[in-house]
């Protein structure tokens, strides 16, 4: 089969209201922290907070790694749509679609057909909102004799390709 259209999908933008808030979190858990750290007299309750502090450190840590380092390779052939999700080492393929079961393609603004939808819904963005270069689009596509919904954050370029595809 021949490629019809191949994209990367990463977001590279970080707003200021999330970076400050970010930082804002990390000033007041560490000021929280020296002042618990400090007017413990208990070595167990400063050992037990000190471990918690640092659980909490990591989880966050974790899900800020994995919420910047989402990619998605869309690849668009004659016959299918694969998503392919990757986080920092460990990538898979998210979906399949093909493109005869696709039963169209609408930007999300515009998009008034949830009642339709009878399946899985499924998120396929890199951001809650449309990005300058990365729009989001709604796809509905049938599998297993229901209607699916899938949210697809891709390019114009990406929407024209699949858009033509669907209408043929």
């Amino acid at each position: 089969m021949a490629v019809k259209a191949k994209e990367t999908v990463h977001n590279n933008q970080f707003s200021t209201a999330v970076s400050l808030s970010m930082a804002g979190a990390i000033i007041v858990f560490v000021i929280l922290y020296e002042f618990v750290v400090r007017t413990q007299t208990d070595p167990v309750i400063q050992s037990m907070f000190s471990f918690f502090s640092m659980v909490i450190m990591l989880v966050a840590l974790a899900l800020m790694i994995r919420y910047m380092s989402t990619i998605y390779n869309l690849l668009l052939t004659h016959a299918r749509l694969e998503v392919e999700r990757k986080v920092l080492f460990f990538h898979h393929i998210a979906a399949e679609i093909s493109v005869d079961s696709m039963m169209g393609i609408w930007p999300k603004a515009d998009f008034d057909k949830m009642d339709q939808v009878t399946g899985k819904k499924h998120h396929f963005t890199v951001s809650r909102s449309d990005l300058d270069s990365y729009k989001i689009y709604v796809i509905l596509y049938k599998e297993d004799d229901k209607i699916n919904y899938a949210e697809l954050q891709c390019s114009k370029k990406m929407h024209r390709a699949l858009t033509k595809l669907v209408n043929q």
